[in-house]
This record gives structure tokens, C-alpha cells and sequence, in this order.
């Protein structure tokens, strides 16, 4: 299983809500919460839109940041 990591590169960018990250990424909030609780992943051209957006504040994030393998 693959699993984002949206919410640790949110605290890794010390942006505290949901909702202004959500506004850094162009995405409404609830979209987040859905993504960041693991109920649903972004598809593949949405995870290159959102690591576009995050390249211009992590610099060294690559496109393989954004997700993580799971043992689950």
C-alpha cells in the first residue's frame, strides 16, 4: 500500500492548520483532511501538481517525497 505524506511535509513547513496549507496547494481543506487521514490518495497528475507547488518551499523534495510504502 502507498501512502502520502502530505501531513509530515505540512509540519515539516511548520504550517499549523489544514486550511492554509490547504491554500498553499490550491486544494479545498476537506480535499486534505481526506488525503492526510489516509481515506484517499491524489491521483498521479494531482501529486505532480502538488509537488510543483511544494518545490518553490522544499527546494530538495523530489517527487518520491510524497509518498511512502506502507506494510499494512
Amino acid at each position: 500500500m502507498i501512502k502520502n505524506r502530505l501531513k509530515s511535509i505540512r509540519h515539516q513547513l511548520e504550517i499549523d492548520t489544514q486550511t492554509e496549507f490547504a491554500e498553499l496547494l490550491c486544494v479545498a481543506r476537506q480535499q486534505l483532511n481526506r488525503w492526510e487521514q489516509q481515506k484517499e490518495q491524489p491521483s498521479l497528475d494531482t501529486a505532480y501538481k502538488l509537488w510543483e507547488i511544494l518545490l518553490l518551499r522544499l527546494p530538495d523534495i523530489n517527487l518520491q517525497d510524497l509518498f511512502t510504502k506502507s506494510l499494512d
